[in-house]
């Protein structure tokens, strides 16, 4: 994970422990087949709590990652089983 990532995901950790870490909201990432890129993608709950913040760092709107496609960076243990897409 690059500097610009573990910096981001500080930022969002910061705003969802200050936003009493909302059960829906969560950050999660993954790197792209050759490794060289790592994606990172927030829950839309993460997203009202952070969109400035994800602004910043040139986020755009995408639709949910599969489950087993990304590992959780930053919210609660089970955020995965209710936040993403069981469908390919």
């Amino acid at each position: 994970m690059n500097g610009k990532v573990k910096s981001l995901q500080e930022a969002f950790r910061f705003l969802f422990t200050a936003n009493v870490a909302s059960k829906n909201a969560a950050m999660f990432g993954n790197r792209n087949e050759d490794l060289k890129n790592y994606f990172c993608y927030f829950s839309p709950d993460a997203v009202q709590i952070a969109r400035i913040v994800i602004q910043t760092y040139g986020g755009v709107k995408c639709s949910a990652p599969m489950r087993g496609s990304v590992h959780l960076l930053v919210g609660h243990a089970d955020a995965g089983d209710t936040l993403l897409s069981v469908k390919k």
